[in-house]
């Protein structure tokens, strides 16, 4: 399997994880020292942050669809690359408020560990 096509996997699994309202999961797609850098957050740095930052803010407020196109992808080392492109995503509130929509793009840098692709720096934007 070509890198790419290992990349294109590990976004497939982590959009499941989200899909499905995996926490664990999803915060195994990050490597030990990640940081997220979110709209309307301080940066969030580590698993237990961004666990912390899962649970508070996506998983334990809301059921969703997520989805996304990627752009591209660069391989820029052996054990590095960075994708980016756009993402949606379906929010159904758990506690029955109205359900929204939100879309925006993302710039990921991307590490190869031992155990596959992972996330090693997030940022994102959201446009509506």
């Amino acid at each position: 399997m070509s890198e790419e096509a290992a990349i294109r996997k590990m976004y497939d699994r982590y959009l499941e994880s989200v899909n499905t309202g995996n926490l664990d999961s999803w915060v195994s797609f990050n490597t030990a020292d990640c940081v997220w850098l979110a709209p309307g957050h301080a940066p969030v740095q580590g698993p237990a942050a961004i666990s912390t930052y899962g649970q508070e803010t996506w998983f334990g407020v809301y059921e969703m669809d997520h989805a996304i196109l990627l752009k591209e992808i660069v391989e820029t080392g052996d054990s590095d690359a960075r994708a980016w492109g756009t993402w949606t995503i379906d929010v159904k509130p758990k506690d029955g408020s109205a359900a929204q929509s939100m879309r925006g793009n993302f710039l990921d840098v991307l590490r190869k560990e031992s155990d596959g692709w992972k996330f090693s720096r997030v940022c994102f934007n959201i446009t509506e």
